[in-house]
């Protein structure tokens, strides 16, 4: 197990660069993460760079040797040659391309998903024979799929900071931070075609059956959800939009709470047994309803379980709910209901179910 300090040095190198806004998300107490950033700025280790009101930390030449002489094997791809990470940028946009990268990074981590090259298969070489399903959830960045070079050219204008391969899903991961991102539905839809062609269809190299390729938006908070859900795409449609680019788009948001979320994503019993625990009480739904739904209630109130929180099926919900005059009933985890409340209104009962109970 590598010391806080060497846990701080591996995020800035896969990284590039540590927002310093992100510091409080990192598992150490406040007193001594300053302690930690002090200590490594004075042997140093890491240095900050603050431009155009963006401050972030950066390694120093000696760091990366450092890394690179104990695990070559490990930053290689991060810290060596024209790598992304390797290079240093003074653009706000390129900066700000690290910092929402290295906030999922933490998210990801946080959520115990794998994001280091040598704890994880090489999904993204030239050699199928290399291909082989992760044993736990792992989250590969836009970079290594550079690896894969002519064929990654096709999807090169993706906003997607990686992929997460958790055990029945493949999540093209973005984070949108705290404003609507900018949004190419053909990009992304290449990008989705070229996931399902590598990884559910190709003899060689599928390690997934059927198509198991979805979304998953991260946020600096749960109230970013609101835009995402109403958002039209604004001037030219150039922003983020529900536009069918994914059968299922998950939110979450990058918090203790989306990060328990995430674990709870990452894992089919868990999701399958909370599902089956909610609606045991419930009876089945009706196929000719045509509102969306999981289960009717007692009196034949329709009933979605949104707590993986799946953008495209909450606004489906209401939709249909508001089209068809009807009222409906959502579960949800206490923490997403505050938002949810105000995208429904009047058109849904919401009912929460407690986000630490779920997943003892």
């Amino acid at each position: 197990m590598p010391s806080q300090s060497e846990q701080i040095l591996e995020l800035i190198a896969v990284t590039g660069e540590l927002p310093a806004a992100a510091l409080h998300r990192l598992p150490i107490k406040e007193s001594y993460r300053y302690k930690l950033m002090a200590g490594l700025k004075d042997k140093k280790l890491i240095r900050a760079y603050c431009r155009n009101g963006l401050k972030g930390y950066r390694l120093t030449t000696a760091a990366k040797e450092l890394l690179l002489t104990r695990h070559p094997e490990r930053f290689g791809f991060f810290l060596t040659g024209n790598a992304e990470t390797n290079r240093l940028h003074s653009e706000i946009t390129r900066r700000l391309r690290l910092h929402h990268t290295a906030g999922a990074t933490i998210t990801m981590v946080n959520a115990g998903v794998t994001v280091l090259p040598d704890k994880k298969p090489c999904l993204f070489s030239g050699s199928p024979a290399a291909v082989s399903k992760p044993a736990n959830a792992a989250f590969y960045y836009s970079r290594e799929m550079k690896n894969l070079e002519q064929e990654h050219l096709k999807i090169r204008s993706s906003r997607a900071s990686g992929v997460l391969f958790t055990e029945d899903e493949i999540l093209l991961t973005y984070n949108t931070g705290v404003n609507l991102m900018k949004w190419e539905y053909q990009t992304e839809l290449r990008c989705k075609a070229f996931l399902l062609s590598r990884f559910c269809q190709n003899e060689a190299t599928a390690i997934y059956s059927g198509d198991t390729i979805s979304g998953l938006m991260l946020g600096t908070g749960m109230e970013m959800a609101l835009p995402l859900l109403t958002s039209t795409g604004g001037h030219r449609r150039q922003y983020f939009r529900l536009d069918g680019t994914f059968g299922r788009f998950y939110y979450a948001p990058n918090t203790p709470e989306g990060e328990t979320q995430i674990r709870i994503l990452c894992s089919g019993n868990v999701r399958t047994g909370l599902s089956d625990l909610l609606l045991s009480d419930l009876s089945p739904g009706n196929p000719g309803l045509h509102v969306e739904h999981d289960a009717l209630s007692s009196e034949g109130v329709p009933v979605m379980l949104a707590f993986d929180f799946d953008l495209e099926r909450i606004r489906r919900f209401h939709d249909s709910l508001e089209l068809f005059g009807q009222n409906g009933i959502l579960y949800c985890f206490d923490f997403q209901k505050p938002v949810l409340e105000k995208y429904l209104g009047t058109l849904a009962q919401i009912r929460t179910v407690d986000l630490d109970v779920s997943v003892k």
